[in-house]
């Protein structure tokens, strides 16, 4: 058998996980351009508003939410898309983009649903922060 070398400095299973997840908490942030809102804002925000049916082919299925370079993140999100609940709906911002909710799109769509309960923001509430760095998410 061969032994595989020792590589220094190489961080461990649990520590790159740990940074995964800082960065997925950091990814917890929904983009307008340099603006963002955090999901517990929007989600607090969106108790107040009427939940309807919202059509699944409504929905741009083109739109990429998350970057899944790797097992670890693919099975993070099958792992969420499992866990999600239904009841919950999902929240559109006021141009009718998807800002929360795209683990329980994809259950629903995994579960034959035709619609999948909405909110729909007609004003946004206030920006939580403003982020420097050049960003092309919507």
């Amino acid at each position: 058998m061969i032994a595989r070398p020792k590589i220094d400095n190489y961080p461990s299973i649990q520590d790159w996980r740990d940074q995964k997840n800082e960065e997925r908490e950091r990814l917890g942030r929904c983009y307008r351009g340099k603006v963002f809102w955090y999901e517990f804002t929007l989600q607090e925000a969106a108790k107040k508003l009427k939940t309807f049916d919202m059509p699944i082919a409504g929905i741009d299925m083109g739109f990429r939410p998350w970057d899944m370079e790797n097992l670890d993140s693919i099975a993070y999100h099958i792992d969420r898309v499992n866990k999600v609940d239904l009841n919950y709906p999902i929240i559109l911002d006021d141009l009718g983009n998807v800002r929360d909710g795209f683990h329980r799109i994809v259950k629903a769509m995994i579960e034959n649903k035709k619609t999948i309960k909405a909110v729909r923001f007609k004003e946004m509430p206030p920006v939580d922060g403003n982020d420097e760095r050049d960003n092309d998410k919507e």
